[in-house]
């Protein structure tokens, strides 16, 4: 039996060690740690790595834990940028896998804009096999346009950090995850790890002397959503599924601009939920309302 009582310290140094030789020194960075696990040690490697670090949410409460803070709920973090004048925050949820950034205007770092920073950067190293990305089915399409032009590959998997790994592995992909901020990276094996990835941009922000303000301006536009929920008031059986994928395509198929329709059974309600992205506004809504209205047919006759 081997018995090692210093797990956490192990853990804590090869957090250190992900960045190398660079530093965070000068750098001004708030944490919201949720009342989770990251409110244990986050603040001390931040600042072991020479950040300034103000940090929200700190004391661990279970019963606390993603209540109006964390990732899902970003109004403290944005009030704590204000008031200390910060320039990168990084909020995380209860087990601290999963993280949002905020810059100092408050403009999001989803998990979308994540990916495509770090893995130009990657690209860039020559360290991104075949510049490939592993994301999901709900990763905007701006994303995916803007990674294409780069000459880089998005491959998309159902919802679930389980799909996004079978496929790493499947590929051999250094780099994937989720626009909720799950970040699997090669650095540690591909165990999504928030603190991990928060560390990461800050290092790239520091190594390219870039706040965070800027360097999400050289990140992708993502194209406008319009999300609409259909009841579903009886279990809808294959047949009336194999007609609803067949009208997307129809729908998609008359379509020159770039769209995307994306359904798919609510896991918690008794919806359907529609999603249509386009760059185009008025494409948009006008294809938004029609696919809604044929799906609604569809499962009403």
């Amino acid at each position: 039996i081997i018995q090692k009582f210093n797990l956490l310290e192990i853990y804590k140094q090869s957090l250190i060690d992900s960045i190398g030789n660079n530093n965070l020194n000068g750098m001004k960075i708030i944490l919201d740690t949720c009342h989770g696990s990251a409110s244990v040690f986050a603040e001390n490697i931040f600042k072991r790595l020479g950040a300034s670090v103000y940090v929200i949410n700190s004391n661990v409460d279970g019963s606390k834990i993603n209540v109006k803070c964390g990732s899902t709920c970003l109004d403290p973090l944005k009030k704590a940028i204000k008031e200390f004048n910060a320039e990168i925050g990084f909020s995380f949820d209860g087990d601290a896998d999963r993280v949002i950034g905020i810059d100092s205007e408050e403009n999001i770092l989803d998990g979308d804009h994540i990916l495509f920073l770090w893995g130009r950067e990657l690209m860039r190293e020559k360290n991104l096999s075949r510049n490939l990305l592993i994301t999901t089915v709900m990763s905007n399409l701006g994303f995916e346009k803007a990674w294409n032009e780069l000459g880089g590959i998005l491959i998309r998997t159902p919802v679930g950090d389980k799909f996004i790994h079978e496929e790493i592995n499947k590929q051999k992909a250094e780099l994937g995850g989720e626009q909720s901020g799950h970040i699997l990276s090669k650095i540690n094996d591909f165990c999504g790890d928030g603190i991990l990835t928060a560390i990461q941009i800050s290092r790239y922000c520091k190594k390219k002397n870039i706040t965070l303000k800027n360097w999400l301006k050289t990140s992708f536009s993502a194209f406008p959503q319009e999300l609409t929920n259909i009841p579903l008031p009886h279990r809808i059986n294959f047949s009336i599924l194999k007609s609803i994928d067949e009208t997307i395509e129809k729908t998609l198929s008359s379509i020159a601009e770039p769209c995307r329709i994306f359904v798919r059974p609510s896991g918690t309600e008794p919806f359907l939920r529609v999603l249509v992205e386009a760059e185009n506004t008025m494409l948009l809504k006008n294809c938004s309302i029609q696919i809604t209205k044929k799906i609604e047919d569809l499962i009403k006759h």
